[in-house]
């Protein structure tokens, strides 16, 4: 698995293969020049690594976090919740 070291305001996403809300977020960050790492099931993560810092459990992809103050990992949620967090940020 790789562990990757991100900076303040970058987005991490736990995604999968074939997921297309995966794909839309990627642009979306893009669109909006938004760091991010994305993060691969089955070659970046497990599912073991994505329940332990998930704050309940989901079936949903992706998983977006992001890194706010103090460098503490902020859990954002999907899809739907990064299109309101970008909006009112």
């Amino acid at each position: 698995m790789v562990n990757v070291v991100v900076n303040k305001g970058t987005f991490v996403i736990y995604g999968s293969q074939g997921c297309s809300n995966c794909e839309t977020v990627k642009k979306l960050l893009n669109d909006k020049n938004k760091p991010f790492v994305y993060k691969l099931f089955g070659k970046d993560y497990e599912l073991e690594e994505l329940m332990e810092i998930l704050p309940a459990p989901s079936r949903s992809m992706p998983q977006v976090f992001h890194v706010g103050a103090g460098n503490v990992l902020e859990y954002i949620g999907g899809l739907m919740e990064v299109i309101r967090f970008l909006k009112d940020s």
